[in-house]
């Protein structure tokens, strides 16, 4: 098999195994990728690279059991995937104890992201019992038609990869397809074991995780018979794949959740303590360490309230608990890998180089493993609005905070960046409401929330954070071909 797993530092009994099949094609010769316990610096596992002979095997593999899939029925796609998910809560210690081993997560926030997968799965398989049929006014009779792609290529990050894995497979398999995951090198083991898991409960080739990295994506993308991609990645990544498909001599349908540089817009005459609860919630340092997409990095706050907000911000930043990432007690695990660990301190060192103030700087924590790949929270005040830190993702959990006078000059805060996912606005002022929500850039705009997503809303970014959304009625469509039947009114 192309993993080899020790018993140490996983749940017993860790059934992580890819089907022994899945070996076959890996890439010859090919340099075993680690896996790192981020926590501490220690190999979890080590992979072979899927093989062009591989991609391609698991494609046709793929075509053939999307073919019988489609062919029994929603409700037997249903009933299969409940079974499934089932399975997967039945073992969410082991899930979580791995993930949070595999990607330095806190186990806390690996329990609750099982839980809030099952719902979002549970409420995509009811959603799509009621996909409506459209039928068109005119003579004759016009009517939608709807039929899956067949293989549908998904290529997910490495923050939170077994909600990715879960969630990426789920809507491509309800409407009939066949789904190949392709997850991050650096977080493979729980997709993995959701395929391991789905073997017993999916016909074989339906979901199948290849293993490694850029140029398994470009087996993948490259080949003829997949004609639907989704990824979810940073910019950088979404940009080679929206090259690939282009170079393919094919159009292919490409939908993608990119990063972000996120905005909590504060206006005047806030409640500063559960603002300062927001901020901190909407940073996920409790969830990914910092490492999100949708985090809301960006500190934009009206004077009046600027110096009171930035002073509880940093005293609930100061308190929140650094450490192992399945340690209990930790609130916060590590960075990835030591080479984003010192990216992110490299944004701060820079950010202060060029003025801002550090009011609290999270880099050097103390009380955690040597060899672990740590850097704790920051907040910086006082960034320029042209400043690197003002514009660059850095996915890390570090907050740039910047004062503003009117809204006229908030939005144009918010705006003055190349990505549009998300912002959080927050404002007892309905005039200023109005005029930040009517004019910030952003795909999911939260007022006087963050962070949270209601079963059934369109996630998703406009600019360069992406194009298409996850997790409503459209993202489920989407994995369809869609047209019309018209049946006219002439003798055949």
């Amino acid at each position: 098999m192309p993993i080899t797993l020790p018993a140490r530092a996983l749940p017993s009994d860790p059934a992580v195994g890819p089907p022994p099949e899945a070996a076959a094609g890996a890439c010859a010769g090919a340099e075993r990728v680690a896996v790192v316990d981020p926590s501490w610096g220690r190999g979890l596992a080590s992979f072979a690279p899927s093989g062009p002979a591989q991609v391609a095997a698991a494609v046709g593999a793929a075509l053939d059991a999307a073919a019988t899939w489609a062919a029994i029925g929603l409700d037997a796609r249903i009933a299969a995937l409940d079974a499934l998910m089932a399975e997967l809560l039945d073992r969410t210690e082991q899930i979580a104890v791995l993930e949070a081993a595999d990607s330095g997560n806190p186990v806390a926030a690996c329990r609750r992201d099982l839980v809030d997968v099952a719902a979002k799965l549970r409420h995509w398989s009811a959603m799509a019992r009621t996909l409506p049929g459209t039928r068109y006014p005119g003579p004759g009779l016009h009517v939608d038609t709807a039929r899956p792609y067949g293989v549908v290529a998904r290529v997910t990050a490495y923050n939170k990869p077994f909600m990715f894995a879960a969630s990426c497979a789920w809507m491509p398999l309800l409407t009939g397809n066949a789904v190949l995951l392709k997850p991050s090198p650096a977080t493979s083991l729980s997709s993995l074991l959701l395929a391991e898991v789905a073997a017993r409960h999916l016909p074989a080739g339906l979901l199948e995780v290849l293993l490694g990295g850029p140029s398994v994506v470009a087996a993948l993308v490259g080949d003829p018979r997949v004609r639907r991609v989704s990824v979810i990645g940073s910019v950088p990544a979404g940009l080679a794949v929206q090259r690939l498909c282009a170079n393919s001599g094919q159009v292919k349908h490409l939908t993608m959740e990119l990063g972000g540089k996120n905005a909590m817009v504060v206006g005047h005459g806030v409640d500063v303590p559960a603002v300062a609860d927001a901020c901190v919630e909407g940073l996920s340092l409790r969830t990914t360490s910092g490492q999100s997409c949708q985090a809301t990095t960006r500190l934009l706050v009206h004077e009046d309230v600027h110096d009171a907000l930035v002073e509880a911000v940093a005293e609930r930043v100061r308190a929140v608990r650094l450490g192992p990432a399945t340690d209990e007690a930790s609130e916060m695990g590590p960075m990835i890998s030591a080479e984003h660990r010192d990216r992110v301190d490299g944004f701060v060192a820079r950010a202060v180089a060029d003025g801002a103030v550090p009011v609290v700087d999270g880099r050097r924590p103390r009380d955690v493993p040597d060899g672990g790949f740590y850097t704790g929270p920051s907040v910086l005040d006082g960034v320029a609005p042209g400043a690197e830190l003002a514009r660059e993702e850095v996915f890390g959990p570090v907050l740039a905070v910047t004062a503003w006078h009117d809204a006229a000059e908030a939005v144009a805060l918010a705006n003055a960046v190349r990505y549009g996912l998300t912002a959080s606005l927050w404002t007892n002022d309905l005039t200023e409401a109005f005029a930040l929500a009517g004019g910030v850039q952003a795909g999911y705009v939260w007022l006087n929330d963050v962070a949270r997503h209601h079963l059934g809303t369109p996630f998703g970014g406009i600019k360069d954070s992406g194009t298409g959304s996850e997790e409503d009625e459209m993202a489920l469509r989407s994995f369809q071909v869609r047209g019309v039947l018209h049946a006219g009114g002439r003798r055949g």
